[in-house]
């Protein structure tokens, strides 16, 4: 019997670096199909002094960046190395409470059901959909389907250090 893939450097499954890696730690299903991701986003941040001054929130895109990057997590798993996935598109994006800064924000990402575990082991060129909600404690912050296209290329970057 298999056990949760932990994963302690996101970076070694993702093409992203810091300033723009936002997956801090993730737990993939034994079976592969859900990861669930941490993300703390750093107060000291120089896009909380303008998002809003004095009333510092995180910024909804960021949070959809965040859930796209663990979506890629669940490509690059599958595929055995570092997959350069795209975020292409949203649908059904709702967000239910304010995410302020230094808050844990935790989401789990799974592969849309109607397409099946087999298109997570398909080849590139396919655009697909992972549903997603996230929390901070146990309160729904927000939810959404995030379209990743797979692209036909092992990311560059992971040929760097991290």
């Amino acid at each position: 019997m298999s056990t949760p893939h932990i994963v302690d450097r996101p970076d070694a499954m993702l093409a992203h670096r810091k300033p723009f890696l936002f997956v801090d730690h993730a737990v993939i299903s034994q079976d592969g199909n859900v990861v669930k991701a941490t993300c703390t986003f750093d107060p000291a941040d120089p896009v909380f002094k303008g998002h809003f001054p004095g009333d510092p929130i995180v910024p909804g895109v960021l949070l959809i960046e965040f859930i796209a990057q663990a979506a890629n997590m669940l490509l690059s798993h599958h595929a055995g190395t570092v997959v350069q996935g795209y975020l292409v598109g949203t649908d059904d994006v709702r967000f239910n409470s304010v995410v302020r800064p230094g808050e844990v924000v935790t989401a789990e990402v799974r592969l849309a059901q109607d397409r099946g575990e087999r298109a997570l082991r398909a080849n590139s060129g396919q655009i697909l959909p992972f549903r997603a909600v996230a929390f901070v404690g146990n309160k729904r912050c927000m939810r959404a389907t995030v379209n990743i296209y797979h692209a036909n290329k092992v990311a560059e970057a992971t040929k760097e250090t991290a």
